[in-house]
């Protein structure tokens, strides 16, 4: 089935550029464990994938971490003020959640699927914009996932009957 891309909450801290990367691996080499690959919903055009470069921090509540291994990453959110990154709901943080204030909103317990050959597209679309993945990036939630390994599936809703058909059955 289809799944969503990545809901952190707070895709300013989460989401980070290059140097931002060498920065958290510089200060804490364990962290690069935790920084994955990410295209977001403007990385993506129909076929192709033009990514800028993007990472995601990766702290899911489903694998349990505890930050303080990762000293980098905890240092890098912290910059961003301890309370807007809590789950609580109130004024100033993300919404109410069981997470942890370093974790990111969803739980991702399908995590390992995302880093599979797989199928990405826009949630809303005006046009085709289907894209095969073979180097295991994740996407933020304005992009959905379908796992599978047949690399030339995408090309059906990208043509023009599949949009015609897509268009008129589904929303």
């Amino acid at each position: 089935g289809s799944k969503r891309g990545v809901l952190t909450g707070f895709s300013k801290a989460f989401f980070i550029d290059d140097d931002t990367k060498a920065n958290i691996i510089n200060y804490d080499p364990e962290a690069e464990n935790l920084l994955k690959p990410l295209l977001r919903g403007r990385d993506l055009s129909p076929w192709i994938s033009k990514s800028d470069s993007n990472w995601l921090i990766a702290t899911f509540p489903s694998l349990k971490l505890d930050i303080s291994d990762y000293s980098g990453i905890k240092e890098h959110l912290l910059s961003f003020g301890k309370k807007r990154l809590e789950q609580s709901g109130k004024l100033g943080s993300r919404k109410k959640t069981s997470g942890k204030w370093f974790e990111t909103q969803d739980s991702i317990a399908y995590w390992q699927e995302v880093e599979t050959l797989k199928i990405m597209y826009q949630k809303f679309q005006v046009k085709p914009c289907y894209i095969y993945d073979d180097d295991g990036f994740y996407c933020n939630d304005s992009r959905c996932l379908i796992q599978t390994d047949d690399n030339e599936l995408y090309g059906i809703p990208n043509s023009k009957i599949g949009w015609v058909l897509i268009s008129k059955y589904s929303t």
